[in-house]
């Protein structure tokens, strides 16, 4: 992993050997801003009925996934990874919660 303090360097080796819980909630806090800031971007175009706190618990969820599978012996920022994912998963809620299909969703924009 690139570029972190020996303090970030220990959180990460407790979660990633011996998943300890103190550590991912560490983590889960230090990296939570990342979910605001993707909640905020992707709400801009969502309907006044889509609520923040249910694209936040999604955010969430996607970052904990990212947590989960992140190889800190890839050469890759985790912000960079968990973005992926954090997006994914707000996206991934917000088709399955949509009455639309897909498809037809899709045809309409056209």
């Amino acid at each position: 992993m690139q570029s972190l303090n020996y303090e970030d360097q220990a959180l990460w080796a407790r979660w990633k050997e011996w998943k300890d819980p103190a550590a991912g909630d560490d983590l889960m806090r230090r990296y939570m801003p990342l979910v605001t800031y993707h909640v905020g971007r992707i709400s801009i175009g969502l309907p006044k009925s889509v609520h923040k706190e249910d694209l936040i618990s999604l955010g969430m969820l996607g970052l904990y996934d990212a947590l989960e599978k992140f190889d800190p012996g890839r050469d890759l920022k985790f912000d960079t990874y968990a973005s992926f994912r954090i997006r994914g998963a707000i996206i991934d809620g917000l088709r399955k919660e949509d009455w639309l299909p897909r498809t037809s969703r899709e045809k309409k924009k056209k």
